[in-house]
């Protein structure tokens, strides 16, 4: 009769910790290589922004320590099935009893802010673009041309009031300060509505989405009526524009990168004036052609994707231009980011506006400004753009 072989207490533990071991090796095997192997995303639908591919290394990167940040990114989006982990990590967040998950803040009032989390790299980053932005809007004033920056603030500066009772509000100023010591003896050169929106939106004005990083219809007009003195136009009243609920299920970045989906969503709002339908809305390719085009402002066919928000001027793209149909209009050249279509509506009041964003333009800055021939230039950037984004281009402006 044979005994029965019985594993000690040890041989267990190490029998069951080798299991393991092996079992997360293959994990990590399989799915390094499928990060090569599947498809690469170049955009996130879901969460409305640009995902890191594999990237191109040069000697530069490398040193400057670019190429390791590019390659922590690429792992980040690329990994598979991210979503799906996003979730079960959100999950695991709440359940540990904290009031955040995936950097997003659960604040009042059914409410979600990204938490700014800066390096002194990125502070440095901050720097150089602010100063990037002085030197061009000198240049281009000393060129006999109008010119204004509008740096807007993020949520969590305007909807302080919603963050947990907890959250430390020490460092959210460090940013602006920053920028201010940046510009330095210029500092009008900046216009900001961090204390203008905050007012509002602690007054009841509904400014700033509750589960996006972008203003409001209702913010950009405030925007739109602080440019005015800076730009050279009288601003129109509210009561020149029909402002139109055209869908109350818009979910925005920030509610997208939570990983946490039971949240009310917010509404969008148009904001629509006589003959706004009979302009031309181009996004034109690298070749200066035109790659595609709608009549008025806005592209009604995102209202039914997830990015809802690119109903304004059709999303990011390089570069667009709107336009009248008279040409009368004085040009308005606006090196942008995200925040300045929901303005463009109220610009386009006035102006015919190009718009160049500096994170997908490819072409020749100088020789596009110099076909512009603008009549006034804004730069209109979230001040967490100038944290994360390089804008060395604009050192390069007339300089050549």
């Amino acid at each position: 009769m044979k005994t029965k072989t019985r594993l000690t207490k040890e041989q267990t533990e190490k029998v069951s910790g080798t299991v393991l071991t092996c079992a997360a090796a293959l994990f990590i095997v399989i799915f390094g290589l499928l990060i090569y192997i599947l498809p690469q995303h170049e955009t996130s639908e879901r969460e409305n922004r640009v995902l890191q591919t594999f990237p191109a290394y040069t000697l530069r990167k490398i040193f400057c320590g670019d190429a390791a940040d590019e390659t922590a990114a690429f792992y980040a989006d690329q990994f598979p099935a991210r979503a799906f982990f996003t979730t079960v990590k959100a999950g695991a967040e709440l359940a540990s009893g904290k009031m955040e998950n995936n950097e997003v803040i659960l604040g009042t009032g059914n409410t979600l802010l990204s938490r700014p989390v800066y390096t002194e790299q990125d502070m440095t980053k901050l720097k150089k673009n602010v100063t990037a932005a002085e030197t061009f809007i000198t240049r281009v004033r000393d060129s006999g041309t109008t010119a204004a920056v509008l740096l807007a603030p993020r949520a969590v500066d305007v909807l302080e009031d919603h963050l947990p009772s907890i959250y430390n509000t020490a460092q959210l100023g460090a940013v602006w300060d920053s920028a201010a010591a940046a510009l330095g003896a210029d500092a009008s050169l900046s216009l900001s509505l961090r204390d203008e929106l905050t007012q509002q939106a602690q007054a009841g004005a509904y400014v700033w989405y509750r589960t996006d990083h972008h203003w409001t219809t209702c913010g950009a007009y405030a925007a739109y009526e602080s440019l005015g003195e800076a730009l050279g136009y009288e601003a129109l009243p509210q009561s020149a524009f029909a402002f139109d609920d055209v869908s109350d299920a818009f979910l925005g970045t920030t509610y997208s990168s939570s990983g946490l989906y039971d949240y009310a969503p917010d509404t969008l709002t148009l904001a629509r004036y006589p003959g706004d339908d009979e302009l031309t809305t181009a996004i034109i390719a690298l070749d200066g052609s035109v790659e595609k085009s709608f009549a008025g402002l806005y592209d009604f066919d995102k209202l039914d994707t997830k990015d809802k928000y690119s109903v304004f001027l059709g999303g990011n793209y390089g570069e667009v231009h709107v336009t009248h149909k008279d040409g009368e209009y004085p040009t308005l050249l606006v090196i942008k980011d995200s925040f300045s279509h929901s303005l463009a509506p109220f610009l386009s009041c006035h102006y015919d506006i190009v718009l160049v964003d500096l994170r997908y333009y490819r072409g020749d800055f100088n020789a596009l400004y110099a076909s512009v021939s603008p009549d006034a230039v804004l730069l209109c950037w979230g001040i967490n753009e100038l944290v994360t984004s390089n804008y060395a281009v604009l050192n390069t402006f007339l300089t050549q």
